[in-house]
């Protein structure tokens, strides 16, 4: 799908939508940074809309992947490199049990 699709998507569905429910503009959307949502296409149909907007922060690495996890794979350092993730993982995963995934 692209930019043009999903704006059709929306234009016919969701505005219809807020008008049976009659909603009005007293609702907000929420959609991720897709590329289709960050289209310049779609941005300008959403600002002639006058629609609400929730705001979507980039993703990053330490959004992706909880908290726990991270803290497991990494220790305690804020801001790894990607080398120093794949390390982590390849000595942690190399002194797991091994059982249960065998296949991974």
């Amino acid at each position: 799908m692209n930019g043009l699709k999903y704006r059709e998507i929306l234009d016919e569905n969701m505005l219809q939508s807020t008008q049976d429910l009659r909603l009005g503009r007293r609702f907000t959307l929420q959609q991720d940074n897709d590329l289709k949502h960050t289209a310049k296409t779609m941005q300008d149909w959403l600002w002639d809309k006058s629609l609400n907007v929730l705001e979507w922060h980039r993703q990053s690495l330490e959004s992706t992947i909880s908290g726990e996890t991270w803290i497991y794979l990494c220790g305690d350092a804020p801001h790894p490199t990607w080398q120093s993730l794949r390390g982590s993982t390849e000595k942690n995963w190399n002194n797991s049990p091994n059982t249960g995934v065998p296949s991974l």
